[in-house]
């Protein structure tokens, strides 16, 4: 506080009028910022000193602001106030000396430099930033800046510049909201044809950027329907997009209940990071045993990272396509008997598809697991670590004789367990696991999900979830 009211003292010394007195404390006042020039709030002082009506008081501020050295806080404001008033004399001064920003205010001072050629087109850092413009396509910084000003005004100038050089964010969901909002519609569905992105970056979104959301989804253009019409669904019928979406929404909206009864269902892979808000939360369950089960889980749980190996790199489109044809009738409709025969001739894209629906059985049976594991085809035995349908609760990474297989599979099995599939077998076989099994990087995460599968199954009693999706967020509600 003593510091701010100092700075305040020495910029009204620098206004000060009286004949005689005046002009000595103007000095003293300008000396003393002089000597300060490096202290960000000095600097600020000295770019006002700058049309100071008095002469010398701006010659000293400007010889001040030109001997800056190499101080990064000080140049930081400089750069700052410049780009903020492009004609103005610190804009000059900037241009002049070749001040340039730390890279921590980089992206803050391309954005203005962009903001300004783009809509007002004046002074020198105008002719900075049309140099930036001109070299844009090398910048990947100022492409993504240049498209986030795309999405806040989807009609603006910005946005028809980067329609016009087909730039796009180098962040995948980014890119699929900027290609929604600026229309570009062909090109969105490419690569989000069934909104997954768009929803996780709407739930994020503020008001402003969803009213353009729903403008375009307003406009007329069928495939954009289902962006409002959303059914629901199972939690195991879910994309990892929707769940994590529905996570979030409870996480912002603080639904500790209906959160924790749906990390009862979801593998950990989703559970574990959201046990640290639970650590902080305060909020326990009113069941005397499912709280007894919470206490448990965060103790297991306390003071444990889990770091996810890698995510499933088996993403792509025709991939997904494949996976998701398993819930149609004339697989999801197949008895498990007649999944494997059929499986022993498919191709491998039907192949991938059948493995999706043996993964949605409410269980899974030694010869699923046994016909996918040991298929001769690497796409099925993809898709059966990819859907957990094949991994290994004791296993941290897949071992396959297809290298393929092993760089795209994703996390490890005791991470990809869905509890509601849990066979007694399965429980007996974490009672009995080494003691070895529960130390180490997964052990947390194996004593969380013993204590979740016992619960299942001992008591078989538990809330079904599912995921239900609004014009606004996705949540866990009761089936």
């Amino acid at each position: 506080m003593a510091k701010i009211e100092e700075f305040n003292k020495l910029g009204e010394a620098l206004r000060a009028g009286l004949p005689l007195i005046g002009a000595w404390q103007r000095r003293a006042a300008i000396r003393r910022l002089a000597e300060r020039r490096h202290e960000p709030e000095a600097v600020r002082l000295l770019v006002g000193a700058l049309d100071n009506k008095y002469p010398k008081v701006a010659a000293l501020a400007a010889g001040a602001l030109q001997d800056l050295g190499d101080d990064k806080a000080a140049i930081d404001v400089l750069c700052e106030l410049a780009f903020r008033d492009p004609s103005g004399k610190a804009a000059r001064l900037y241009a002049g000396k070749g001040y340039r920003p730390s890279p921590d205010h980089e992206q803050q001072m391309i954005r203005l430099l962009l903001t300004d050629v783009l809509e007002r087109g004046d002074g020198e850092i105008s002719r900075a930033a049309n140099a930036l413009l001109k070299d844009i396509g090398q910048n990947k910084t100022a492409i993504d800046i240049l498209c986030e000003l795309a999405i806040e005004n989807p009609k603006g100038k910005a946005a028809r510049l980067c329609v016009r050089k087909g730039y796009r964010p180098s962040d995948h969901e980014r890119a699929c909201l900027f290609l929604f909002v600026t229309n570009q519609l062909d090109d969105y569905f490419k690569d989000d044809y069934d909104f997954q992105n768009l929803r996780l970056q709407f739930e994020k979104a503020d008001a402003k950027t969803r009213a353009h959301v729903m403008e375009v989804v307003r406009s007329g253009d069928r495939r954009c329907v289902p962006f409002i019409v959303r059914p629901r669904k199972a939690l195991n019928e879910c994309t990892e997009a929707e769940i994590r979406l529905a996570i979030e929404s409870c996480l912002r909206h603080k639904e500790w209940d209906g959160l924790f009864t749906a990390c009862l269902e979801l593998p950990l892979k989703y559970v574990f990071p959201v046990l640290e808000h639970f650590h902080k939360s305060g909020w326990e369950p009113q069941s005397a045993e499912l709280r007894s089960l919470y206490r448990q889980v965060l103790e297991d749980s306390k003071g444990q990272t889990v770091a996810i190996p890698k995510q499933s790199k088996a993403t792509s489109t025709v991939f997904e396509r494949w996976l998701a044809r398993g819930s149609e009738p004339q697989f999801a409709g197949a008895s498990e008997s007649d999944l494997l025969k059929r499986l022993e001739s498919a191709d491998p894209p039907d192949g991938v598809s059948i493995v999706a629906a043996l993964a949605a059985k409410s269980t899974r049976s030694e010869a699923s697991v046994g016909a996918v594991r040991n298929s001769e085809h690497w796409l099925v035995r993809l898709a059966g670590l990819a859907t957990g349908l094949t991994k290994d609760l004791f296993s941290d990474a897949p071992k396959d004789s297809n290298f393929w297989v092993n760089e795209l599979a994703g996390a490890a099995g005791v991470l990809e367990f869905w509890p509601g599939k849990a066979t007694p077998a399965d429980l007996e076989r974490l009672n009995s696991a080494p003691a070895e099994a529960f130390v180490g990087k997964l052990g947390a995460a194996r004593k969380v999900l013993s204590s979740i599968v016992a619960h299942r199954i001992t008591t078989g009693v538990f809330t079904e979830m599912v995921v239900e999706g609004g014009e606004t967020a996705a949540e866990f509600v009761q089936a």
